[in-house]
């Protein structure tokens, strides 16, 4: 009766087809007398198979694969690992999914009954293996690469702010293409398009990120999807809600997204937690929502009051009063907190009232990608902060250190953040080298206390190949993977 297994149902028995042309194949036993029956189940397989048993089954993924003479099983720990279970199942047969769309796939003819016999049991080595959403994309190009996550294992995708308006927007908008013409494109056909993406994200049980910069520049009144300045000034009425930088209070450089609010004003908290418990209220398939602040550094408010504390502990209670609020509402959803620019400095009184509500996400955004992270028994302190004086750390182990330093008072649930594919690729046209650094980078993962990777990216990264993510969606799915082996095939 799962929308999803049958799904996973459709989707194996379309490969199979193409495969195998000259077999009568169906799905959903539409026919009783069969050679071969493939069962798609979600299962105990701890109690069932011995396998290894698992923190939480909706959240983490194992399959098994047994097929034989007459047929077999796909069984996994939720529906979205079974369909994580079939994709694996036709790349044990030969299937290649080598980029997103159906033209770049590569499909084998089988021509015996032995060749669907497989064994192979997995269980996912981090939980969290997603992509976030940038660059400028059509509404097809997204399908397309929605489509493709769970077939090279990755289990998540993230549609940045509350509505990803931006990155569609510059696709239609043609933004620096002289040899298109600019289509019109409304804010409510992104919100239809987003409403279309959602439903493909969830078709495939995958676990759906939203949100993240933008509640700030919300407070104050202001749609913040993009990074864009406005023309309009901040309202009056408004003013005492900004943070107070040199004597003034407005738009930080005039962009609502990058401003930062003056989180001791009592109003400023009604307000921030008001946008965000009324957005998921209405939300409720969102697994996973960002709630970060503003996305510039050196812009925190210099009040009297604000200056008695630090914007991290400012932060934490802005989250508390948010799990507060969904708590009251019984909504369950995951709140992502980051750690960037002044929020890499952990607190130094507040914390988590329920932890169990919160996950960690690390975003060294400012890194270098010429190595890898090299895991050390420790790391010198971080740097005492200073109120809009900071610079962002640059080598792996400054990073490393401010990471080390909240995991001393965090011990939850978390996943880095990175962006080898925001910027970095650009450097290195052939992709080998980043490509090698993910591969590097995931495997370090679980030594630095974290449990999986979402990579913030353009999502067309495919010129000359799509390497990158690749390496990336097999090697979270299992860190034992050899880079050279996945680059070879």
């Amino acid at each position: 009766n799962s929308k999803i297994l049958e799904y996973s149902s459709k989707e194996l028995a379309g490969y199979l087809s193409r495969m195998m042309p000259e077999v009568l194949i169906t799905f959903n036993n539409e026919f009783c007398e069969a050679d071969f029956i493939i069962c798609l189940a979600v299962s105990d397989l701890h109690q069932q198979y011995q396998m290894k048993p698992l923190p939480d089954p909706c959240l983490d993924d194992q399959y098994i694969i047994q097929t034989g003479p007459g047929g077999g099983t796909i069984a996994g720990s939720n529906e979205r690992s079974v369909l994580l279970g079939v994709y694996q199942y036709l790349h044990l047969l030969g299937c290649r999914f080598l980029a997103p769309g159906r033209q770049y796939e590569s499909i084998p003819v089988l021509t015996n009954i032995e060749d669907l016999y497989q064994s192979c049991q997995k269980t996912a080595s981090l939980r969290h293996r997603g992509v976030c959403i940038e660059g400028a994309n059509s509404l097809s190009n997204i399908i397309d690469f929605i489509d493709w996550l769970p077939k090279l294992g990755y289990n998540g995708f993230f549609l940045q702010f509350k509505l990803p308006y931006t990155f569609m927007a510059r696709w239609y908008h043609h933004e620096m293409n002289p040899l298109l013409k600019p289509e019109d494109f409304p804010v409510e056909k992104a919100e239809e398009y987003t409403k279309i993406l959602q439903a493909e994200i969830k078709k495939r049980g995958l676990l759906l990120h939203q949100a993240g910069h933008g509640w700030t520049g919300e407070a104050l009144g202001f749609p913040s999807s993009d990074w864009k300045s406005v023309k309009a000034t901040l309202p009056a009425e408004k003013k005492q809600m900004a943070a107070l930088l040199n004597g003034k209070r407005d738009f930080f450089h005039g962009i609502p997204i990058n401003t930062n609010l003056c989180y001791s004003n009592p109003e400023v908290i009604r307000a921030f937690t008001e946008q965000v418990t009324n957005y998921i209220k209405e939300r409720p398939d969102i697994d996973y929502l960002h709630v970060w602040l503003a996305d510039e550094y050196n812009n925190v408010c210099e009040c009297d009051a604000c200056r008695k504390t630090t914007l991290p502990d400012q932060y934490i209670r802005l989250l508390n009063q948010v799990d507060r609020q969904l708590s009251d509402m019984g909504i369950a959803t995951k709140i992502v907190f980051l750690l960037y620019q002044e929020l890499l400095w952990p607190p130094k009184q507040e914390y988590f009232h329920n932890p169990d509500r919160f996950v960690l996400m690390f975003a060294p955004i400012s890194r270098t990608f010429e190595s890898s992270y090299q895991i050390k028994d420790s790391y010198s302190d971080i740097p005492e902060y200073k109120r809009n004086q900071i610079t962002l750390p640059i080598n792996l182990d400054e990073n490393m250190a401010y990471l080390k330093a909240w995991q001393k008072q965090f011990k939850g649930d978390s996943f880095v953040y990175d962006y080898p594919l925001g910027r970095a690729h650009y450097g290195d046209l052939g992709y080998h080298h980043i490509s090698r650094v993910i591969s590097e980078d995931i495997k370090q993962i679980k030594k630095m206390g974290l449990n999986g990777y979402v990579s913030c990216q353009e999502l067309r990264s495919f010129f000359p190949n799509s390497l990158p993510n690749y390496v990336m969606g097999y090697t979270l799915f299992d860190t034992s993977c050899r880079f050279e082996d996945i680059r070879d095939e």
